[in-house]
């Protein structure tokens, strides 16, 4: 199964394994090339392959925004964000500016 990067699965190898029946069967929701037009996995019969969205889930999309209000809710407080993509911006500046 890869639910990650398409680039973790060689997909020609793959391909190859699952033809032979090295590997029985194989589930992804994603591929090297998005959309996977053409890929010869999506013939076999024994992969399941769905669109690059296999995480999106009720559960999961109310826990994103959940994320979401909790990291803006934090900067307009003066805080920094739990999961902020690039953290070094904070060592340039010895405050956050507050919304007016």
């Amino acid at each position: 199964m890869n639910t990650s990067r398409g680039r973790v699965v060689d997909e020609k190898a793959m391909y190859k394994a699952l033809k032979s029946g090295k590997v029985a069967g194989y589930a992804t929701d994603a591929f090297e090339n998005e959309p996977p037009v053409g890929s010869p996995l999506l013939a076999l019969p024994n992969v399941i392959a769905t669109p690059h969205m296999g995480t999106h889930t009720r559960e999961s999309l109310q826990l994103m925004g959940d994320r979401v209000v909790d990291a803006v809710l934090r900067v307009f407080r003066g805080e920094r964000p739990e999961f902020a993509v690039n953290p070094e911006v904070y060592n340039r500046s010895p405050t956050i500016p507050r919304p007016r």
